[in-house]
């Protein structure tokens, strides 16, 4: 009978270890899917955040581009304003020179005149020297 009791123990301390051994193991392949869990998670993670520094490249890009844009059509503005003060400078200097060869034409005119007018004073006072001689 010792050797039934020992027989019965040995085989319930086997059955333990046994139990003890499968519940490890369920315990490792949970921790194992877990772990894959965890790991798929992170590079789900990983992944987004990819997605987001790559939205977040591509939106600093077009911010860059509409500011470039923006930039271009500023200058293209002053460009064209300064192209229309430019002519509207020309047309003024085309009025000043027409202003001034119209002073000088009368200048010139004046001056005709009064070279005429002293002329004819000259004539005058060299006829009233010849009508006073005789």
């Amino acid at each position: 009978m010792a050797a039934a009791q020992k027989f019965v123990a040995v085989f319930l301390v086997c059955i333990f270890v046994l139990a003890v051994t499968a519940d490890a193991a369920r315990d490792q392949e949970e921790f194992k899917k877990e772990d894959k869990a965890f790991k798929d998670e992170e590079k789900i993670f990983k992944d987004e955040d990819k997605v987001l520094t790559d939205k977040d490249k591509a939106l600093k890009d077009e911010v860059a581009k509409e500011d470039g844009k923006a930039l271009k059509a500023e200058e293209k503005d002053e460009a064209k304003a300064l192209k229309v003060e430019a002519k509207a400078l020309k047309v003024e200097a085309k009025a000043l020179e027409a202003e001034a060869k119209a002073l000088k034409e009368d200048g010139k005119d004046e001056s005709k005149a009064l070279k005429d007018e002293t002329k004819a004073l000259k004539d005058e006072d060299k006829a009233l020297k010849d009508g006073a001689k005789m």
